[in-house]
């Protein structure tokens, strides 16, 4: 894969590109490796195929929609614990302080809402 190359392009520019693109750094979330995500992500698939007409070939299902779904997930938890002590779902002071400094198994493995999601960082060269 070569990200800056243009077909066509003069050589001289895709030289300079490549460059550039030699001081660029990738951060990106890192995609779990256990059997909750690749059943998740399995589903997510399977959804999408058969909702939207939408395959995955190859890829892997985005970071971005595991982070969702914990969050999602954590809100839930949270909205639970507010309703059932006798709060409302009106209440979002109540139901944010729920979600502050506590642990919870989500699809990044156990997550917590004190620390950051784990990154990992690519270099593209």
């Amino acid at each position: 894969m070569k990200p800056w190359e243009v077909i066509g392009e003069i050589p001289d520019r895709n030289e300079r590109a490549k460059k550039a693109y030699s001081a660029l750094l990738t951060v990106t979330a890192a995609t779990p490796d256990n059997k909750e995500y690749r059943t998740f992500s399995d589903e997510v698939k399977r959804l999408a195929e058969e909702r939207y007409n939408m395959t995955f070939n190859n890829e892997s299902v985005s970071t971005f929609v595991t982070a969702f779904y914990d969050a999602v997930l954590l809100y839930s938890l949270a909205l639970n614990e507010t309703l059932n002590d006798g709060g409302s779902e009106l209440d979002g002071r109540a139901i944010t302080q729920r979600m502050w400094n506590r642990q919870f198994k989500g699809m990044h493995r156990q997550s917590g809402t004190e620390i950051p999601s784990s990154f990992f960082v690519k270099l593209l060269k």
